[in-house]
């Protein structure tokens, strides 16, 4: 694992999810069959872990990037949150 497998701030949605498909079914197995049979170590697993993760969580927060901007955000989800945060039992 190199810095370039880990997604950089601007990087693109497409991006995102092509490096988290490719540690998900690549990366990740293979440093973990290398570290089970003796030939890698844990802090590889742990890069491909850590490489997915970002990914993930760069394709997490750019998909809500234009929800954040939309004037309606609010208005969406104060039924959500006045819902959420009732005591009232619905069962009852």
């Amino acid at each position: 694992m190199t810095n370039k497998d880990t997604p950089s701030e601007n990087s693109s949605p497409l991006d995102d999810l092509t490096t988290a498909y490719r540690t998900l079914f690549v990366d990740l197995p293979l440093a973990e069959a290398r570290w089970w049979v003796g030939l890698g170590s844990e802090q590889e697993v742990l890069e491909a872990v850590w490489t997915e993760y970002d990914a993930l969580a760069h394709l997490a927060s750019s998909a809500f990037e234009p929800l954040k901007d939309t004037t309606e955000w609010p208005d969406t989800t104060k039924p959500a949150a006045k819902e959420s945060t009732s005591t009232k039992n619905p069962q009852a």
